[in-house]
């Protein structure tokens, strides 16, 4: 485990404990975290004074009401809480969308702290040693419903590890240029998450009571929405990724979480965003300033239920059409090809009879003396000086050159070179 995992850092500060420089006062440990077990402390009371607010408000253990809290170490009792709805695991082509892992926090950390994710992000460059406790913990966290969460409502979010299929040249990093740090295609890639927005406060989780998920109706009438967030590894980009990893988690937020829209923020300078957003059918319906990270102008796009139904309908309709024409396009080649070999039939059958024909008349005439061909091939007909017969009429549509019958002598004949 690396040293970030197991020696929490001071949450004012970040340092670590072997980083802290010697001060008068001794490091002071938040009581409410160690009442849960958990070793959060503070560097000294200078720390202590200027970070408990924010501590006790954000990521204290014994303040925030969760059910359980992700401790350094602590990973087995994670299979106590994990249910079947803690392990939504969603896949597409080439990604499996599954729930993050305490293991992913070294993979993690490449991501955030890369300059060239920064640029994209609202949480600039976090240090490293602030990974653990900002990031990894709160995604695997997220996975756990609790019975008091902050905004009184259960289940507040999902978050989804992309992680590329094993299959052999499903996804292929191509190494960014720019990235700190290249990433093969061997786990953690990036991270697609949803946040559940204002839901009904009435449908929170009661401590000894069955939990009834909300109706869409109720999600409605409160105004309640999902937005997306999402990040992947520069070695990953332009490639389609992102693009397939949202469109497969909109019907879970729309038919399973019963959500009536879902909102996409990028920054206003995230031009791949922009386009990706409007690329899944997005609109852009307004923006906000800089927040509390106090960075950047975002851009609002938003797809709602209906819209998102009705793209789906058009995409079938026409992959219905497309199957139609594809099939009705091959119906006619083979009874082109069945066509094409009855005619091949019979105009051999008719060439057959024409060869018997002719074969009978020359002995017919060789046996009168009244013309024929004579042993060099030459009819006597030619030495008289006299025109050659057609043996079968033009207007019967034949072909010019081997005079044999055909309905497609004026654009070719299936006989000869013509």
């Amino acid at each position: 485990m690396s040293q970030a995992l197991a020696d929490p850092p001071c949450p004012h500060c970040g340092k670590l404990p072997f980083e802290r420089a010697e001060s008068s006062t001794p490091p002071r440990a938040c009581p409410w975290c160690k009442h849960v077990d958990l070793a959060v402390s503070f560097c000294d009371e200078q720390c202590w004074d200027a970070g408990i607010a924010k501590h006790r408000q954000t990521h204290c253990a014994g303040k925030s009401g969760r059910v359980l809290q992700v401790a350094p170490g602590r990973e087995d009792d994670l299979k106590h809480f994990c249910t079947r709805g803690c392990q939504v695991t969603i896949e597409t082509p080439r990604l499996r969308l599954r729930p993050v892992r305490l293991s992913d926090n070294d993979r993690i950390a490449a991501i955030k702290t890369d300059p060239v994710v920064n640029r994209t992000q609202l949480y600039g460059d976090p240090r490293p040693s602030f990974i653990f406790s900002m990031f990894t913990r709160g995604y695997v966290e997220a996975l756990m419903p609790g019975l008091k969460s902050a905004a009184g409502q259960g289940r507040c979010g999902y978050v989804f590890a992309i992680e590329p299929k094993e299959r052999e040249g499903a996804v292929r990093p191509r190494e960014h240029e720019l990235a700190r740090e290249h990433l093969d295609a061997s786990g953690y890639v990036g991270n697609l998450g949803i946040n559940i927005v204002q839901a009904p406060r009435a449908s929170a989780p009661k401590a000894g009571e069955p939990f009834v998920y909300p109706s869409a109706e109720a999600l409605a009438e409160a105004g309640a929405h999902a937005t997306i967030f999402y990040e992947l590894h520069p070695d990953y980009w332009g490639q389609g990724l992102m693009t397939e990893a949202i469109r497969s988690v909109l019907p879970f937020i729309f038919d399973v979480l019963r959500l009536p829209h879902v909102i996409i923020d990028p920054l206003a300078t995230n031009a791949s965003s922009i386009k990706l957003a409007e690329r899944l059918g997005f609109t852009l319906v307004g923006a906000k300033g800089p927040g509390s990270w106090g960075k950047g102008r975002q851009l609002l796009f938003r797809l709602t239920g209906e819209e998102w139904r009705s793209a789906v309908r058009r995409t079938e309709g026409n992959r219905r059409k497309a199957a139609r024409k594809k099939k009705n396009r091959k119906g006619r080649r083979e009874a082109a090809a069945v066509v094409e070999t009855v005619e091949k039939e019979e105009q051999a059958s008719e060439q057959a009879e024409k060869d018997e024909h002719l074969e009978g008349s020359v002995a017919q005439r060789a046996a009168d003396g009244m013309g024929g061909v004579d042993g060099n091939g030459q009819s006597r007909a030619d030495e008289r000086g006299e025109a050659p017969q057609d043996t079968a009429s033009p207007e019967r549509g034949v072909c010019r050159w081997c005079q044999v019958p055909s309905h497609a002598g004026v654009l070719g004949c299936s006989c000869c070179d013509w």
